[in-house]
């Protein structure tokens, strides 16, 4: 049995990559990743889409809108985390952070803690540069002009300038398309730098405590795969939407419907069309069953 670790490995290997080409495909299928928990085999379901090849920022933002409709429809209580993959990688090249630290430094950024970021300066793994960086990165802003006066002293970089440029579009593009309270600024989501080069961004929804939803533009991966195309997609994981249908759901049925043996079924039939026409949900019993939960009963003949 060979378990799949990720679909999008495939998609890139059967790409086209051909100059002037773009494909626009969509998946559903089921992955096998390690459980960090356990360190077994946890087979995850995902469903997402994949745009690959002349990648233009249309294309992004059209992927980001996508994004968006489908947190939309799952949950109407969501968010939508915006971070930038190239921003971060400029930033902490500029922050002069060694190799060997480097990952401490990203993990510091991914927890959100201030106080490894303090200890890294401490222990003089740091610079002043660095830890001010670092600080920053992990700072909570409202919006985009605040990210910008925070990093005002570091848009003099080429990379960096260039880096919040594409972002500050993507961020403004979501601010004219979407909710805006829906929408925030999180470089904490920023986990592979050697995976994503671009716009990265994580769904969240009401009663569930990981994101549902990942993505972003992985120029890079392409790279690193013999790939000379941009690529961007994103995932939605159905699993942790099975955790969420049930955590919402209170009962097991809107309707219990109580016939007895001998009711006409065509007639019970057009009752159960009738409660579920608007997408409810109906159990049809001659009695009672025990350890089930109905929002309403109802015998045949006489609503309750």
């Amino acid at each position: 049995l060979a378990l799949k670790p990720d679909v999008t490995l495939s998609i890139i290997k059967n790409s086209k990559d051909i100059k002037g080409s773009t494909e626009k495909l969509y998946y559903d299928e089921n992955v096998y990743r390690i459980s960090s928990g356990s360190n077994s085999f946890k087979e995850i379901m995902q469903t997402g889409l994949e745009c690959i090849g002349d990648v233009s920022s249309y294309d992004v933002c059209e992927v980001i809108y996508l994004a968006v409709k489908s947190l939309e429809l799952i949950e109407e209580n969501y968010l939508l985390d915006l971070s930038h993959a190239g921003l971060f990688s400029a930033l902490l090249k500029l922050s002069g952070v060694e190799n060997n630290i480097r990952q401490a430094a990203v993990r510091a950024v991914a927890d959100k803690n201030r106080d490894a970021v303090n200890v890294l300066y401490n222990n003089g793994d740091i610079s002043d540069t660095a830890k001010d960086i670092l600080l920053k990165l992990i700072t909570d802003y409202k919006c985009v002009a605040d990210l910008k006066a925070n990093l005002n002293e570091y848009l003099s970089d080429e990379n960096v300038a260039a880096c919040f440029k594409d972002f500050e579009d993507m961020y403004n593009f979501l601010m004219a398309n979407a909710e805006k309270d829906k929408i925030r600024i999180d470089f904490s989501i920023v986990s592979d730098t050697g995976y994503y080069s671009g716009i990265v961004f994580k769904g969240y929804i009401k009663n569930i405590p990981q994101s549902v939803l990942s993505g972003g533009r992985y120029d890079k991966l392409m790279k690193k795969m013999g790939k000379t195309s941009g690529a961007v997609g994103f995932a939605v994981y159905l699993d942790m939407l099975e955790r969420h249908n049930l955590s919402e759901n209170e009962y097991d049925y809107d309707y219990l419907l109580i016939k007895n043996s001998s009711a006409d079924n065509s007639a019970v039939i057009n009752k159960v069309l009738e409660l579920s026409k608007n997408g409810e949900t109906v159990k049809v019993a001659e009695e009672i069953p025990n350890g089930i939960k109905y929002r309403n009963l109802v015998i045949f003949g006489e609503e309750n």
